[in-house]
């Protein structure tokens, strides 16, 4: 049983990892744009 439940850790650990990674960037992202539309927008 704690085998087959470490084999599917392993299969969904990098599923999750790109999942991650990718809200990860596309919320830097919008603090970036967010920041420069704050520039040229602010007074």
């Amino acid at each position: 049983m704690g085998m087959r439940r470490a084999r599917a850790a392993a299969v969904v650990s990098p599923a999750l990892t790109w999942v991650v990674a990718g809200y990860t960037v596309t919320g830097g992202g919008t603090l970036m744009l967010g920041g420069r539309m704050g520039d040229l927008l602010g007074r």
